[in-house]
């Protein structure tokens, strides 16, 4: 058995920018992987590449299928009859992974069936955002099964042996539905599902619906300079610092117009909806201990990168004033 297994289905991106997830994904600091490329009717050209990549690293396999239904989602559950990682994660042909992602969701599924990161988004002008989620909390799974995806496939992880006691597994998402918010439904519906949360950010999602202005080209050669970002120390623990920024904003501002403390359809007393405040207030306190962790490795700079630590922790003290928001305290 290995220590995970990574799965990135690809459909028509190419093999250009898919070069770049799977460098992601060969570039772990969890080394003892397997990684699956499944194909869902994707061009010769993607098989070529992969196989050419295999040659050098024998943990890669490519599996070659022809267009599925809806998303190929079968596909992916018949790769899965083949794995032998203790845990499965996600990884979207067009997204890019931090080096520690697979370590941090092995930590969080040594206690959890299903694991999820601190999702970080790169829009189409370049600006970067940041999705707070944290699934001990309620409001988030009714969110999950009843609304809307907030977890990207390249965030989602869980363990083998849960999936596979799964009713079905992947299996076509009805209409129009994304088909990882399909697959992350089926799995919080099991009883005693076991759920954790990541509270860093453990990569970036490069959504192709606002980039379809850009080549192919246009668009590996933007992969290829983030990837070059997240080699850097530095300028990862900037990028995760501004991602945190914005999560925890968001998770304020929910937090401040009740989404997350009180639902509408579910009243909930003054003591309750104390509760649960504190309860967020002690999770995002984490979010900060991450930050204050991420400011210190910047500090450490040498001299001359001062003015980039500088410009990064300017970033971060609005969200000092999120927390004392939810904390029912003055903003300022």
């Amino acid at each position: 058995m290995t220590a995970a297994t990574i799965l990135i289905p690809t459909f028509d991106h190419g093999p250009a920018i898919l070069a770049q997830a799977i460098a992601s994904a060969q570039a772990q600091s969890v080394t003892d992987t397997e990684i699956f490329v499944v194909g869902d009717g994707a061009p010769p050209e993607s098989r070529a590449a992969v196989e050419a990549l295999a040659a050098a690293d024998r943990r890669l396999r490519y599996f070659d299928n022809p267009k599925g239904e809806a998303r190929g989602e079968r596909h992916r559950h018949r790769a899965l009859q083949a794995a032998t990682g203790e845990i499965v994660c996600y990884l979207a042909d067009d997204d890019l992974w931090f080096p520690d992602h697979v370590e941090i969701m092995r930590g969080l599924l040594a206690e959890a069936d299903f694991a999820n990161g601190l999702p970080g988004q790169i829009d189409g002008d370049g600006r970067i955002q940041g999705g707070f989620v944290d699934l001990a909390l309620p409001y988030f799974k009714r969110i999950i099964l009843e609304r809307a995806n907030r977890i990207p496939t390249s965030f989602g992880a869980h363990r083998l042996d849960f999936y596979r006691r799964l009713p079905q597994g992947w299996n076509p998402a009805p209409g129009t539905s994304p088909s990882d918010w399909h697959m992350w439904r089926q799995i919080l519906a099991m009883p005693n599902c076991r759920t954790r949360s990541a509270f860093i950010p453990t990569g970036i999602c490069l959504p192709s619906p606002q980039r379809r202005h850009m080549t192919v080209e246009q668009r590996a050669a933007e992969l290829a300079r983030w990837r070059a970002t997240i080699a850097d120390p530095l300028q990862l623990a900037r990028l995760r610092i501004d991602i945190l920024a914005q999560a925890v904003a968001r998770a304020g501002r929910e937090a401040e117009d009740g989404r997350i403390l009180q639902e509408r359809s579910q009243p909930r007393s003054p003591g309750e909806i104390e509760a649960a405040r504190a309860d967020l207030v002690q999770r995002l306190a984490q979010a900060e201990a991450r930050i204050a962790l991420l400011q210190a490795t910047l500090a450490a700079a040498p001299p001359s990168l001062f003015s980039r630590a500088k410009i990064a922790r300017a970033r971060v003290p609005y969200l000092r004033a999120a927390w004392r928001r939810l904390r029912g305290r003055p903003a300022s």
